[in-house]
């Protein structure tokens, strides 16, 4: 095994979302049973995986909503070197980017996208890299309506963190 760094994790973490979203947001909306519709993201215009903060004028141009925005936060050493091996602790964010008419509709979209990213994440066996924990989300409102739209468009910031135990390569 090698140093894999933040790079594995963030590819787990799409693929894991990819394949887990479309059954976890079929779920919600039976559980709910409202008029609300919790579409999954589009596997080509609906994520965002990259090593930047994403750049709201330039790289959500091509997303369609709703949207999951993937990008790290911090890669940290948990426990010293034992035997050519760490215990890394790698700090992400997911983004829901969600669409919708009015305040009270965005409200629950964003609430229930990220209960469905939170579950998938926080499954056991989720990801093949290590288990991941939900660690924080960041409620203010972001706006990211262009200016010439009469729709809303916003995101919540979810902060996950993934342990990982990696031998470096000889």
């Amino acid at each position: 095994m090698a140093l894999y760094g933040i790079e594995r994790v963030l590819s787990e973490v799409k693929a894991a979302l990819v394949a887990g979203l479309p059954a976890k947001l079929t779920a919600l909306a039976a559980e709910y049973a409202d008029s609300v519709a919790l579409p999954a993201p589009d596997t080509a215009t609906g994520y965002y995986c990259e090593p930047l903060t994403p750049d709201p004028k330039a790289d959500l141009l091509g997303l369609t909503a709703p949207a999951a925005l993937i990008f790290p936060l911090s890669q940290t050493p948990t426990e010293p070197d034992i035997g050519n091996g760490y215990a890394m602790s790698y700090a992400f964010v997911v983004a829901t980017l969600c669409q919708a008419a009015d305040k009270h509709t965005m409200g629950l979209l964003l609430m229930r996208y990220l209960r469905a990213i939170a579950e998938v994440l926080s499954a056991a066996q989720a990801l093949p890299c290590g288990d991941c924990y939900l660690a924080d989300v960041d409620w203010r409102a972001r706006d990211l309506t262009p200016s010439d739209a009469d729709y809303t468009r916003q995101a919540v910031l979810a902060a996950f963190v993934v342990r990982t135990i990696e031998q470096v390569s000889t």
